[in-house]
């Protein structure tokens, strides 16, 4: 070869390796992760300046992973929990790193604060909606209260709706499923006028239920929801803009997923048998099977409406913002308590109504190295809770058997037999509470250096509530007893007399109460962040919570004989958290990871549970247990290893423990005992993949994510041991797709459990049914078909 030959070809061959590493640099450019982004701390920051630990979950994930309420989004997120009882109206708990409120009273406020487009929901069952139209949600972990409107012990989650697009164009939506399953998911958007824009989104769902009669074979569990939400955007200056929204929800089900669940004792199904056909106890799921009561209504309906009005004025150095919100929630419900074919008693006036007025001011700005945020918010909030337990045709007969004999009743009471509990005898009360919360807030950060930052923020609290309870019963057992100067009740063996007054029935706490509280904490957080450099920051923080005391809705709270309406009264919560983070981007874009290390101890723990007193009695009452702390690790991960491939983990450690001192004799059994529904480790884990098809316009796409939580204790109503432990299980959701290049059109095949996991979400003991437990199960598997347009 000669020297121009060889020139030539060297020159070639340093042609092709500088080819090559142009389109090596290209590849890697597609595939580095983009910036993310979050409005939690109310700026728009990297996640890598926000000193806390946050989740952002997109609007693309979101569809992906098939979630479309608020509960499914704990399949993406391990340090959240969502539980609910009986349908979505009642008994929701939100969970972060397995601190959540207990029970089903309608007086505790939630632990976290759930927020949808600045507004607060102000109980978790406010908040289990579908999501159409959602642009993103962040989970906060930790006591939040200089950033948000109303205070928190656990965390926040933050969900922020589509505004208006600048363009006309719209979006429709039809699932088919197995269960009946019709949905409808429609939006259309654009401008109005000049400076004027507008959106509309729609949702519509049918599916039939999960739930068996094991003897009549009718399903329960049905699903009809309807949801609306409407918007204006108007920008009249270059440094105003206003944004209205109203939205609608009508939601209603047929009956519930209460399963009989665990062994029935001998005792119980030879009594069981007395009445009829025993129904089938389960200690592992096979079937989806309820017994309840024959022609008693199961069901519930709730409407759901609200109107906010955001308004940001740019003034001076900073911005002011206000958001003004009205809701009101109303809730009926209609079950059977016992959840067996023996009818024992039902509940057919039950409900809630929550109706709330809020104002939030905030001025924010950047004053040299000092950004700062100074807010007021107030908020009004009224409840009317009804608690109704109605008997049963068979009570008397099976209060009877229980204790040996068909005649004691009447012989402890003087009454006729027949005439002991009659059917539609009960109880019905009625609590209202009004609350006033007024609270100063602020929240600033400082950047010392080009690298080190510190934010300060402190909160300062008043708390009003009034209560005012209504409590009417019908049992003429117990107003016998009571007639006969006590004597029934004070000879009566302690378990019989705590069935002849029933503190559910007790006359005894019959009346009017009323009670009034105030309260006033100071709340804040101290945190500092290092950025190490442009891909790796490190912070650590520091926050003090507080959720205000109140009253619970329950007449077991009261005591005998003297009862007052500040018997109801529990007192406020306190947390004391402190968090090490590590955040950064790794292998030049490809990885992003989040670490962090928590802990977080709670005083006067909020604790809603069954009680049994020394009388015999059964009541439900809210205490302040001393503490329960949450310690731990969690690990978040993404990671691009090709251009249509990226692939999420993520690792949730957490030990939630009661300790051991000074509990209530009651509770002694929970000393050192972990928390309820806090599974030590939770993983979940996601893959997504997208691939343009050469040659054509279009694409395919596949995605598909799982959850394994560890075993965990899920009674609802604070019983330990085995019959409510849950073992380890995972759930797996997937989903794959054809569509246009364009997002013109996709046609989407999907499942949800696809292995149909069966397990419990909750348990708890059966009503007046000895060695039963009840439980509610997780959904079966679901799948089916969603055909998406767009213009």
């Amino acid at each position: 070869m000669t020297p121009v030959a060889m020139a030539q070809a060297q020159d070639d061959d340093t042609a092709v390796q500088a080819e090559a590493g142009a389109t090596t640099d290209e590849d890697t450019s597609a595939r580095r992760l983009g910036a993310v982004t979050v409005t939690a701390t109310r700026r728009t920051q990297d996640i890598l300046d926000v000193p806390v630990a946050v989740s952002n979950i997109g609007a693309e994930q979101m569809e992906r992973s098939g979630i479309s309420d608020v509960k499914q989004l704990t399949s993406i997120a391990p340090s959240l929990d969502i539980t609910n009882t009986i349908g979505e109206s009642y008994g929701a708990v939100i969970r972060v790193r397995g601190i959540g409120t207990s029970g089903s009273n309608p007086g505790l406020e939630s632990a976290t604060g759930v927020y949808v487009d600045g507004v607060y929901r102000s109980r978790s069952n406010l908040a289990l909606n579908d999501m159409p139209g959602v642009e993103r949600v962040e989970l906060l972990r930790g006591p939040q209260g200089t950033l948000f409107g109303k205070n928190t012990t656990a965390g926040v989650l933050n969900v922020v709706t589509a505004k208006p697009s600048d363009e006309f164009e719209g979006s429709a939506a039809v699932t088919v499923g197995n269960l009946g399953l019709k949905r409808f998911d429609g939006t259309i958007e654009g401008p109005l006028a000049d400076t004027l824009g507008g959106r509309l989104d729609i949702m519509t769902m049918d599916r039939d239920g999960y739930t068996e009669n094991e003897f009549t074979g009718q399903e329960y569990g049905g699903r009809e929801r309807f949801q609306a939400r409407g918007q204006l955007y108007w920008e009249p200056t270059d440094t105003v803009d206003v944004r209205v929204i109203a939205d609608y929800t009508d939601k209603s089900e047929d009956g519930s997923n209460f399963l009989i669940y665990r062994s029935i004792t001998p005792t119980a199904e030879a009594l069981l048998g007395q009445f009829g056909p025993v129904p089938t106890a389960q200690d592992e799921i096979s079937d989806y099977y309820v017994t309840p009561t024959a022609d008693r209504k199961w069901g519930q309906t709730v409407l759901d409406r609200g109107i906010s009005a955001e308004v940001n004025w740019d003034v001076g150095p900073g911005t002011l913002t206000s958001i003004t919100a009205w809701r009101k929630f109303d809730a009926d419900r209609t079950f059977d308590p016992d959840g067996g074919p023996v009818d024992l008693l039902y509940d057919d006036r039950d409900g809630e109504v929550f109706e709330s007025f809020s104002q939030e001011l905030r001025y924010q700005g950047v004053s040299g190295d000092l950004d700062y945020l100074f807010g007021v918010f107030y908020a009004n909030d009224k409840i009317e809770s009804r608690d109704s337990y109605s008997f049963g045709a068979d009570l008397e007969d099976w209060l009877g058997l229980l204790v040996g004999s068909d005649t004691l009743f009447s012989a402890v009471t003087g009454l006729p037999a027949g005439s002991v509990f009659p059917e539609g005898g009960g109880a019905y009360d009625v609590f209202k509470q009004e609350g006033d919360s007024v609270a100063l807030f602020t929240h600033n950060t400082y950047q010392l250096t080009d690298k080190l930052s510190l934010t300060g923020g402190l909160r300062y609290t008043i708390d009003d509530k009034s209560l005012d309870a209504n409590l009417t019963s019908d049992n003429p057992a117990c107003e016998a007893a009571i007639a006969s100067g006590g004597e029934g009740l004070t000879t009566t063996p302690a378990g019989l007399r705590g069935l002849v007054c029933i503190p559910n029935f007790d006359t005894r706490r019959d009346g009017r109460y009323t009670d009034s509280r105030s309260e006033e904490e100071f709340s804040g957080v101290l945190s500092a962040l290092y950025r190490i450099n442009g891909d790796l920051s490190t912070y650590a923080s520091y926050s003090r919570g507080y959720k205000s005391g109140g009253y619970q809705f329950d007449r077991g709270g009261l005591t005998i004989p003297n009862p007052n309406g500040a018997q109801l009264e529990f007192e406020p919560e306190f947390a004391d958290a402190y968090e090490l983070g590590l955040k950064g981007v790794f292998m030049d874009g490809l990885v992003r990871a989040n670490l962090a290390l928590f802990y977080t101890e709670l005083t006067d723990y909020q604790f809603s549970y069954v009680q049994a007193a020394a009388s015999g009695e059964t009541q439900r009452v809210v205490a302040n247990l001393p503490q329960l702390t949450s310690q731990g690790v969690e690990l978040e991960t993404v990671f691009n290893p090709t251009e249509e491939l990226s692939v999420n983990f993520a690792a949730t450690y957490q030990d939630a423990d009661f300790g051991e001192s000074d509990f209530p004799a009651s509770l002694s059994y929970l000393e050192d005992r972990g928390n309820f529904n806090a599974p030590k480790w939770t993983l979940v884990s996601s893959a997504n993949y997208d691939r343009n098809i050469p040659g054509t316009s279009l694409r395919t796409f596949a995605y598909l994510d799982a959850r394994w939580q560890s075993k965990s204790d899920v009674s609802f109503s604070a019983s330990v041991g085995p019959n409510h432990e849950q073992k380890a299980y995972a759930t797996l959701n997937g989903r794959i797709g054809l569509g246009k290049q364009s997002d013109l059109w996709t046609v989407e095949v999907w499942g949800r459990n696809l292995t149909d996991e069966k397990a419990w979400a909750m348990t708890g003991a059966g009503t007046l049914q000895p060695g039963t437990v009840q439980g509610y199960g997780v959904e079966p598997r679901t799948y089916g078909a969603t055909l998406r347009v767009k213009w």
